[in-house]
């Protein structure tokens, strides 16, 4: 019993009944810092506490503050843990259990040695084995403890009650290393769950004796981790190369190098990996195309012949008068021919056309008369000579004039569909420099000199000149038309521009409106301009501007200031070559950033004058 004269102190008696520590282990053993704390386990603390007048404390709400700190002179806080009892029926007496789930325990990170500080269970704070690394503010002196074996740890509790302001400390007291248990929790400081264990089929410690591991036993268990045991293969390897994936019917080959999957029959031919079929008597094997073995029956009647040999010929009888022999263009010469054996009789059709002869096949040697007459020629023959045709008359729809000689651009010389019969004769004779062929309504050509006459025409729809520029206003014209002045149009309309193109007379320019230019396109207005204004009736696209410093839209005076596309579905605005602001394809607005993650992205400094509401 111990008098504390204090103010407002008590006095209290301290009964350390029993520290249950090596009994307390043996429910500590779990895999993780959550299991111990489910345990209910722990160190069971007894005492009594009486007033100063000899009366035991009996109030409502007695708090206690219970304590493991190293033993060494650093005296660091290992574990701490708050309960609180009713004391109104105790007669003084209290019993606390550390770690059984009835109190508030403080969080102290601590490093156990594994280099990240954490919360750690009873077992590891009374396992000596490691080192122990501290907050410096939870320590008397110093911030690490390195345990002995045979080291015990100090239990200091503290209390007050609700007339106390402050806490009172009892006396700290050892709790000493126990060298004996009735179960060990730990071995060198390793739990059991860090230990390999030899237990029956229930779980249960093995009731039959083990052999030991021997040296080479363990060598051999070494090795079987560093996964370079000679004794036994790794999944997935073959003589320690890594065995590949294999499917029905490949078999493992050996590059030299690795394990590959082989197909024995890759280059095998089709037939020779399936049965031949069984064919009926007189049927032979035939290639079906994809090459597979069918069987076919030969045809009843005969075949086609492909080839005359000339040495040959034909052997084996004559043909029937059902069968057909045809010979390909160009296969039966002159000299394999008898005179008059092939007659109109002979061919199919009763004609010769140029498709079955070959080129040069037919002269005039080979026509019975010696000559080639219209009677002789069908009415379809194209007639194609290098040498002079001589007629009386040559009737036909098209004459075309090839060049002198190679070439095979030509003149084409027609008469106009529906026109009306009328002849036309050259002159006797060529004509000068600068003449032209004149008609003089008979169909009567002669050559005339165009400088001696008017070099305009009169021809339907206007006039025409042929003897080269026409200036106006210019006495050197270097075009077609060239002006020198002013050139008035009257104004027309969309649907009838007053400039055209020959191609189309509802395309041009009109300016109905003055001071204004129209642009049509096949009568429909798509372009306007005029002093204050230009208007587009249809979608404009401008230079594909990609670039801060060179933008799709920018200002006469500065090139570098405008609108741009960085991406696609993105406007960007730039000033001076450089973005300022962006709309990106989700709509987000960015102002300093070019990736606005929302409705508005601002990513530098800025100054608001008035209220910036939210919605």
């Amino acid at each position: 019993m111990v008098n504390l004269n204090k103010h407002r102190k008590l006095n209290y008696e301290s009964r350390l009944r029993s520290i249950f520590f090596g009994l307390a282990l043996v429910v500590l053993i779990f895999n993780s810092a959550a299991a111990l704390a489910a345990s209910q386990s722990g160190i069971t603390y007894q005492g009594r506490i009486l007033k100063p007048d000899g009366t035991p404390l009996n109030g409502q709400f007695v708090q206690f503050k219970i304590q493991v700190r190293s033993p060494n002179s650093s005296n660091c806080l290992m574990f701490e843990e708050q309960q609180a009892l009713d004391m109104r029926l105790s007669g003084g007496q209290f019993s606390l259990t550390l770690n059984d789930g009835s109190g508030a325990r403080t969080t102290l990170l601590i490093d156990g040695g594994n280099g990240t500080p954490s919360a750690l269970g009873l077992d590891r704070i009374f396992a000596n084995r490691g080192a122990f690394n501290f907050d410096p503010s939870t320590c008397s002196s110093g911030s690490n403890y390195v345990p002995s074996l045979e080291d015990g740890r100090k239990l200091s509790v503290l209390f007050k009650d609700e007339t106390m302001a402050t806490w009172e400390q009892m006396p700290s007291q050892n709790i000493n290393y126990v060298p004996y248990a009735i179960q060990a929790e730990q071995i060198g400081g390793f739990n059991v769950g860090s230990l390999v264990r030899v237990v029956e089929a229930d779980g249960s410690p093995a009731l039959s004796a083990t052999s030991p591991l021997s040296n080479a036993n363990y060598a051999e268990l070494l090795l079987l981790v560093a996964g370079t045991s000679g004794s036994y293969e790794k999944a997935g390897k073959i003589a320690g190369a890594t065995a590949p994936t294999m499917t029905t019917g490949q078999v493992l080959g050996w590059n030299g190098s690795t394990w590959t999957s082989v197909d024995p029959l890759s280059g095998v031919q089709a037939f020779a990996k399936t049965a031949l079929p069984a064919c009926a008597a007189g049927e032979y094997l035939r290639n079906n195309g994809t090459g597979l073995f069918v069987c076919t029956a030969p045809p009843a009647t005969g075949g086609t012949v492909t080839q005359v040999n000339t040495s040959g010929g034909l052997t084996g009888g004559g043909f029937t008068t059902s069968g057909t022999i045809s010979i390909a263009a160009g296969g039966v010469g002159t000299t394999q021919l008898a005179a008059d054996s092939v007659t109109t009789a002979k061919i199919l059709s009763a004609n010769v056309t140029a498709a079955k002869l070959a080129a040069d096949s037919v002269d005039s040697s080979k026509i019975l008369d010696g000559s080639i007459t219209g009677s002789d020629l069908n009415a379809a023959l194209n007639l194609a000579t290098s040498g002079t045709v001589d007629a009386t008359h040559v009737q036909t729809r098209d004459f075309k004039l090839y060049p002198t000689g190679a070439g095979t651009n030509y003149v084409s010389l027609a008469a106009p569909v529906g026109g009306a019969t009328f002849p036309l004769t050259f002159p006797l004779a060529q004509g000068g420099v600068g003449q032209a062929l004149v008609n003089d309504g008979t169909g009567n050509l002669s050559w005339t000199n165009l400088s001696a006459g008017s070099q305009w025409t009169t021809q339907a729809p206007g006039i025409n000149y042929m003897g080269g520029n026409v200036g106006i206003g210019t006495t050197s014209p270097s075009s077609a038309l060239e002006v020198s002045g002013v050139v008035t149009a009257s104004p027309g309309s969309q649907s009838a521009p007053a400039y055209t193109f020959s191609t189309s007379n509802s395309t041009g320019l009109s300016s109905a409106v003055p001071g204004t230019i129209n642009f049509s396109a096949s009568g429909t207005n798509v372009f306007q301009m005029s002093t204050s204004q230009v208007q587009s009736n249809v979608r404009m696209t401008v230079f594909n501007g990609t670039t801060a410093a060179i933008p799709s839209d920018a200002f006469g005076g500065d090139a570098s200031t405008g609108l741009f596309n960085p991406a696609s579905g993105t406007i960007a605005f730039s000033s001076t070559g450089s973005e300022k602001l962006r709309i990106n394809s989700s709509g987000n607005v960015g102002i300093g950033t070019t990736a606005p993650v929302g409705a508005l992205d601002v990513s530098l400094t800025f100054l608001l004058t008035q209220q910036l509401r939210h919605k």
